[in-house]
């Protein structure tokens, strides 16, 4: 049944991608917006106004409203499927928006005013490609964990290298006091403040790392440049549960620490007044605990902004991103790729203000039941009565059937059928009997009282049989 439900989830999502896929431009939602997934890079304006974002996994970008999280317009970058939006950046006068694919090793030059390519520059690009617009001229700085920078200008779009032998280069922020300095994370596990004009480091550490596979995921500098922090991810624990640490590398105090992150390190961002430090996490325990915010000053964890779940019931794990509005420092901006969401953030309150989610799970397929003898079946729906009927020879919707006695309070059930005709469907407490061609109940089976919570089965091969497995209410077993 686990194949069949996977199979009809596919099936449906083709659908969406097949009526989606011819739409080249939105910019006044005359056509349908995009279903889209994992949204990742994003970029404000400096008035506050708009927000462009990318997507890990969808030919898309959006141009987005922060006032009201509401799409004003779409580019479509199909024809450069898969390009996984992870770094994108706006130039100087913000009439361009780059974007890089790693995939296609290009940066591609989008028009904000009509969000249609205009440009595109070869070479630029590779794994764990990252960029930065320069606050020095009008430069994009990217690099690729390798010896060599490129500064890709952006108005006459010419490209110029710097390569130093020594250093890999994972991670670059440049000094607001001093041009020719950087924050560079090596890839040797070297962190600290290096001058690229004389090819040498003024501050020098190594990370304290933990393990082998632990991967260094951002590096945030704060704006007084009297610390800097390393964000890293390890391994993963059972049962969807990360871990990773952030390291705290304190210039005035030429020391390393570090701090246990539960769910891993993601993403950093700094307060302007270098006070606090916002870590967003990966997949942590309890799964609301996806923003921490760190006392610079301790490098404790002193609180915790609570996101909660989307409207759909999807936790905001994996942020990919974070960035505090240029206008209210009162205002923070996330992506979450498990809520599929950008998320707006009130860090006086520590609380989630609106969440502008990019897939309307309006029908949310549970399982597939196909029909006995035939070539149909029901296509089950999360918290609803309702099932389609899938027609699977031509892979189309033929009816919409709804079951009766379904309680109001379930969120998800199971129904087998025989080759009698007969329908069971599991209502925690009771299986129900349904007549399948005129959908009425022949007959309510009460469990015995020791069974509570009976949502899925199977039928036997000789339908005589349902068997499942169900929580023991005292929680001593499951059966």
């Amino acid at each position: 049944m686990g194949k069949k439900a996977v199979s009809g989830i596919v099936l449906l999502l083709l659908n969406v991608l097949t009526l989606t896929s011819n739409i080249q431009l939105v910019t006044a939602l005359d056509e349908p917006v995009p279903q889209l997934y994992s949204p990742f890079a994003f970029e404000i304006t400096g008035d506050a106004e708009y927000a462009y974002i990318g997507f890990d996994l969808s030919p898309y970008l959006f141009k987005v409203r922060l006032e009201n999280l509401t799409v004003e317009a779409v580019a479509d970058l199909s024809e450069y499927f898969p390009i996984e939006s992870e770094d994108i950046a706006l130039s100087a006068d913000e009439e361009k928006l780059f974007v890089c694919s790693a995939v296609w090793r290009k940066l591609i030059v989008l028009d904000t005013k009509t969000m249609s390519v205009m440009h595109t520059i070869d070479e630029i690009g590779g794994f764990g490609e990252t960029m930065t617009r320069s606050l020095y001229g009008p430069f994009l700085i990217t690099w690729d964990g390798g010896n060599t920078v490129k500064f890709v200008n952006m108005e006459t779009y010419d490209v110029t290298e710097f390569t130093d032998d020594s250093i890999g280069f994972v991670h670059i922020q440049e000094s607001r006091h001093d041009e020719d300095l950087w924050y560079v994370v090596s890839g040797d596990g070297r962190v600290g403040v290096y001058d690229h004009g004389a090819k040498s480091w003024s501050h020098l550490f190594s990370l304290p790392l933990h393990e082998v596979e632990e991967w260094i995921s951002d590096l945030e500098v704060l704006p007084n440049e009297q610390k800097f922090y390393v964000a890293t991810v390890g391994r993963w624990y059972p049962e969807y549960h990360a871990y990773g640490w952030l390291y705290s590398i304190d210039l005035m105090k030429e020391e390393v620490n570090f701090i246990p992150i539960d769910g891993g390190a993601l993403c950093l961002e700094a307060s302007g007044d270098s006070q606090s430090l916002y870590v967003g996490t990966l997949s942590p325990v309890p799964d609301i605990n996806n923003i921490l915010v760190v006392d610079t000053q301790s490098d404790n964890i002193k609180e915790r902004v609570h996101l909660g779940y989307n409207k759909y019931g999807w936790h905001y794990t994996q942020l990919n991103r974070l960035q505090i509005d240029p206008l209210n420092s009162s205002l923070l901006y996330a992506t979450s790729t498990d809520g599929n969401a950008f998320i707006k953030a009130d860090l006086d309150s520590l609380s989630i203000i609106d969440a502008l989610v990019f897939n309307k799970e309006i029908f949310k397929p549970r399982f597939f039941v196909r029909r006995p003898m035939q070539t149909a079946g029901y296509v089950l729906i999360r918290q609803s009565a309702n099932a389609f009927e899938l027609d699977l020879d031509n892979a189309t919707i033929e009816n919409i059937v709804k079951f009766p006695m379904i309680r109001e309070d379930v969120n998800g059930y199971d129904v087998a059928i025989d080759d009698a005709g007969r329908l069971f469907i599991a209502q925690g407490e009771t299986i129900l009997e349904i007549d399948v061609e005129d959908m009425k109940l022949l007959k309510s089976h009460p469990l015995p009282l020791n069974i509570s919570g009976l949502w899925s089965f199977i039928l036997s091969n000789d339908q005589k049989y349902l068997y499942s497995v169900w929580r023991d209410p005292l929680g001593e077993d499951d059966y």
